[in-house]
Protein backbone atom coordinates (compact mmCIF):
# COMPACT_ATOMS: atom_id res chain seq x y z
CA UNK A 1 0.00 0.00 0.00
CA UNK A 2 1.44 3.42 -0.86
CA UNK A 3 2.19 5.81 1.98
CA UNK A 4 -0.47 8.51 1.83
CA UNK A 5 0.27 9.98 5.22
CA UNK A 6 2.54 13.03 5.17
CA UNK A 7 5.57 13.24 7.46
CA UNK A 8 4.92 15.05 10.74
CA UNK A 9 1.28 14.02 10.82
CA UNK A 10 -0.49 13.51 14.11
CA UNK A 11 -3.29 10.96 14.32
CA UNK A 12 -5.78 11.69 17.08
CA UNK A 13 -7.89 8.83 18.39
CA UNK A 14 -10.48 9.84 20.94
CA UNK A 15 -13.71 8.76 22.55
CA UNK A 16 -15.67 10.34 25.37
CA UNK A 17 -13.19 9.16 28.01
CA UNK A 18 -9.73 8.89 26.44
CA UNK A 19 -7.61 10.54 23.80
CA UNK A 20 -4.27 9.59 22.30
CA UNK A 21 -2.12 11.14 19.64
CA UNK A 22 0.13 9.07 17.41
CA UNK A 23 2.88 10.64 15.36
CA UNK A 24 4.00 9.69 11.86
CA UNK A 25 7.44 11.25 11.46
CA UNK A 26 8.64 9.53 8.29
CA UNK A 27 8.47 6.37 6.22
CA UNK A 28 11.49 5.01 8.04
CA UNK A 29 9.80 5.16 11.45
CA UNK A 30 6.63 3.44 12.66
CA UNK A 31 3.76 5.29 14.31
CA UNK A 32 4.77 6.42 17.76
CA UNK A 33 2.59 7.44 20.67
CA UNK A 34 3.10 11.08 21.67
CA UNK A 35 3.62 10.51 25.42
CA UNK A 36 2.68 14.00 26.57
CA UNK A 37 -0.59 13.80 24.62
CA UNK A 38 -2.41 10.95 26.33
CA UNK A 39 -5.60 12.22 27.99
CA UNK A 40 -8.22 10.68 30.25
CA UNK A 41 -11.40 12.12 31.74
CA UNK A 42 -11.15 12.12 35.53
CA UNK A 43 -14.88 11.65 36.25
CA UNK A 44 -15.54 9.20 33.41
CA UNK A 45 -16.84 6.34 35.52
CA UNK A 46 -19.20 8.31 37.72
CA UNK A 47 -22.95 7.93 37.41
CA UNK A 48 -24.90 10.96 36.19
CA UNK A 49 -26.66 11.12 39.54
CA UNK A 50 -23.28 11.53 41.26
CA UNK A 51 -22.23 14.37 38.95
CA UNK A 52 -25.13 16.70 39.66
CA UNK A 53 -26.80 18.19 42.71
CA UNK A 54 -29.12 16.12 44.89
CA UNK A 55 -32.36 17.73 43.79
CA UNK A 56 -33.32 19.57 40.63
CA UNK A 57 -33.98 23.28 40.89
CA UNK A 58 -37.53 24.53 41.37
CA UNK A 59 -39.47 27.08 39.43
CA UNK A 60 -42.83 28.82 39.79
CA UNK A 61 -45.36 28.16 37.05
CA UNK A 62 -46.11 31.12 34.78
CA UNK A 63 -49.68 31.20 36.09
CA UNK A 64 -50.63 30.43 39.65
CA UNK A 65 -48.52 29.54 42.65
CA UNK A 66 -47.52 26.00 41.73
CA UNK A 67 -43.86 25.01 41.57
CA UNK A 68 -42.23 22.36 39.44
CA UNK A 69 -38.80 20.81 39.05
CA UNK A 70 -36.43 22.10 36.39
CA UNK A 71 -34.56 19.42 34.49
CA UNK A 72 -30.97 20.19 33.46
CA UNK A 73 -30.54 21.15 29.79
CA UNK A 74 -27.78 18.61 29.24
CA UNK A 75 -26.82 15.32 30.75
CA UNK A 76 -23.73 15.66 32.96
CA UNK A 77 -21.88 13.01 30.95
CA UNK A 78 -22.59 14.83 27.68
CA UNK A 79 -21.34 18.06 29.23
CA UNK A 80 -18.21 16.28 30.50
CA UNK A 81 -17.50 14.84 27.03
CA UNK A 82 -17.96 18.25 25.41
CA UNK A 83 -15.53 19.81 27.91
CA UNK A 84 -13.08 16.99 27.21
CA UNK A 85 -13.32 17.75 23.47
CA UNK A 86 -12.75 21.45 24.19
CA UNK A 87 -9.59 20.64 26.16
CA UNK A 88 -8.25 18.29 23.46
CA UNK A 89 -8.85 20.92 20.77
CA UNK A 90 -7.16 23.58 22.88
CA UNK A 91 -4.12 21.35 23.46
CA UNK A 92 -3.92 20.53 19.73
CA UNK A 93 -4.13 24.22 18.85
CA UNK A 94 -1.21 24.96 21.18
CA UNK A 95 0.87 22.09 19.80
CA UNK A 96 0.22 23.29 16.25
CA UNK A 97 1.32 26.82 17.17
CA UNK A 98 4.54 25.25 18.50
CA UNK A 99 5.04 23.57 15.07
CA UNK A 100 4.95 20.08 16.54
CA UNK A 101 2.98 18.71 13.56
CA UNK A 102 1.92 19.73 10.04
CA UNK A 103 -1.15 17.59 9.34
CA UNK A 104 -3.85 16.08 11.53
CA UNK A 105 -5.99 12.97 11.12
CA UNK A 106 -8.96 12.69 13.50
CA UNK A 107 -10.59 9.34 14.30
CA UNK A 108 -13.39 9.42 16.87
CA UNK A 109 -16.96 8.16 17.35
CA UNK A 110 -19.67 10.43 15.85
CA UNK A 111 -20.55 12.50 18.96
CA UNK A 112 -16.92 13.07 19.90
CA UNK A 113 -15.96 13.90 16.31
CA UNK A 114 -18.75 16.48 16.17
CA UNK A 115 -17.70 18.00 19.50
CA UNK A 116 -14.08 18.21 18.37
CA UNK A 117 -15.03 19.82 15.04
CA UNK A 118 -16.94 22.55 16.88
CA UNK A 119 -13.87 23.33 18.99
CA UNK A 120 -11.14 23.29 16.32
CA UNK A 121 -9.63 26.64 15.39
CA UNK A 122 -9.75 27.72 11.72
CA UNK A 123 -5.99 27.05 11.48
CA UNK A 124 -6.44 23.51 12.75
CA UNK A 125 -9.35 22.87 10.38
CA UNK A 126 -7.13 23.81 7.43
CA UNK A 127 -4.55 21.12 8.20
CA UNK A 128 -6.96 18.21 8.75
CA UNK A 129 -5.87 15.56 6.26
CA UNK A 130 -8.62 13.09 7.13
CA UNK A 131 -11.37 12.30 9.60
CA UNK A 132 -13.41 9.25 10.44
CA UNK A 133 -16.36 8.62 12.76
CA UNK A 134 -15.04 5.27 14.01
CA UNK A 135 -13.81 4.17 17.42
CA UNK A 136 -10.13 3.20 17.12
CA UNK A 137 -9.11 3.80 20.75
CA UNK A 138 -8.32 0.14 21.31
CA UNK A 139 -7.06 -0.68 17.80
CA UNK A 140 -3.53 -1.93 17.31
CA UNK A 141 -0.99 0.33 15.64
CA UNK A 142 -1.09 -1.51 12.29
CA UNK A 143 -4.90 -1.20 12.04
CA UNK A 144 -4.74 2.44 13.08
CA UNK A 145 -2.09 3.24 10.46
CA UNK A 146 -4.00 1.37 7.73
CA UNK A 147 -7.26 3.21 8.54
CA UNK A 148 -5.52 6.58 8.72
CA UNK A 149 -3.88 5.97 5.35
CA UNK A 150 -7.26 5.07 3.84
CA UNK A 151 -8.96 8.29 4.98
CA UNK A 152 -6.08 10.69 4.31
CA UNK A 153 -6.88 13.03 1.43
CA UNK A 154 -3.38 14.08 0.57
Amino acid sequence: MPHRIHPLTWILTADGRHARVWEWKSREQPLALVPDFVRRVENASKFSRDMKSDRPGRSFASAGTERSAIEPKTDPHTHEKDEFARQIASDLNEAFKEHRFRKLVVIAPPHMLGSLRQQFSPQLEQIIAGQSDKDYMNADVAALYYHAAQITTG
